[in-house]
């Protein structure tokens, strides 16, 4: 009998790369199907952006796993299904973000901008009420069922990929299913460096994810050396950069959504300039200060030796 204490002292052996990413992916498509049921009841805020965050982590592993995911590529039909299911819902988590945010700014502007964010606050529970009854009727009926029936088939290619894997892991080179990912996220850098506005900052955002969710995932099987390190670090900055253009990226959605409601509030919003301008200038502070943690990630993201450390992955996997 093995003692359990003695036991617990034990190395756990370190899982192979095919064994972390297949529960990674069979974890993210079981929490993107469990929400379903929870646009019946009462919505938990966190579900729509967690549904969210898994159909970004399966984007980022079929790339890495050569499975096509780009829009126009016949193959893509399934993940497009889901990531169209995945927009819808994203609205609502849009909208419960941005009452998060309103309260932030309404807290650093003080009493003077409570009219402005009680109406601002108004207008996003109509809005996401509106889409919330939009989410619950097509999870009841034929497009809840196609994105079922669609994402079945998105893991059912994940299974074939993964078997290539796991054929071909020992002594397997990542350097080009990881360049799948890192490429198109260097190319975007590339263009964010000649000019830097939310467009392409939305843009670099997204191909972060799905860089940041592949090297965690590579940094959690790599071994315990140098080149592991550089992995893992790597992916420490790829995380630090998301939360900083999330951050960014909701505060440009709460900036134009004041914008629009300030020029629907026509002559009834002649007496909410004033708490309206001191909602914008507390969101243009927190927006300064996201701003500068997005900076303090740039050298280390722009530096030629972290492109090298992403490109020059650990050559094998245990």
């Amino acid at each position: 009998m093995v003692n359990p204490v003695k036991a617990s002292h034990q190395p756990m052996k370190k899982r192979s790369l095919h064994q972390v990413m297949k529960k990674e992916i069979e974890a993210a498509a079981e929490l993107f199907t469990s929400l379903w049921s929870g646009y019946e009841e009462p919505l938990n805020t966190v579900s729509p952006h967690r549904q969210r965050t898994s159909v970004n982590k399966l984007a980022g592993f079929a790339q890495f796993l050569g499975m096509a995911t780009e829009k126009g590529n016949p193959a893509a039909t399934p993940f497009r299904t889901v990531k169209a299911w995945q927009k819808k819902v994203g609205v609502l988590r849009d909208a419960d973000v941005m009452r998060e945010w309103v309260e932030r700014c309404r807290v650093l502007a003080g009493p003077e901008s409570d009219a402005a964010a009680k109406a601002l606050v108004g207008t996003l529970l109509e809005r996401r009420a509106r889409q919330l009854e939009t989410v619950r009727v097509d999870a009841r009926g034929l497009p809840g069922a196609e994105t079922r029936i669609a994402l079945q088939m998105l893991l059912g290619d994940f299974g074939r990929a993964l078997s290539v894997l796991k054929a071909q892991e020992e002594g397997f080179d990542f350097r080009g299913p990881l360049a799948s990912v890192a490429t198109p996220w260097s190319d975007a850098l590339t263009i964010l460096r000649a000019n830097q506005d939310d467009v392409l900052l939305h843009a670099f955002r997204v191909k972060n994810k799905r860089l940041r969710f592949v090297l965690e995932l590579l940094g959690t099987t790599a071994d315990e050396d140098a080149q592991g390190e550089r992995i893992r670090e790597c992916a420490k900055v790829a995380a630090a950069t998301h939360t900083a253009l999330g951050n960014l990226s909701d505060l440009h959605v709460l900036r134009s959504t004041l914008r629009l409601e300030r020029a629907r509030w026509g002559e009834q919003g002649v007496g909410l300039e004033q708490s309206a301008a001191a909602l914008e200038s507390a969101r243009a502070r927190l927006e300064c200060e996201n701003f500068a943690a997005w900076y303090e990630c740039w050298p280390r993201i722009a530096d030629p030796a972290f492109l090298g450390a992403i490109f020059n992955p650990p050559a094998e996997s245990r």
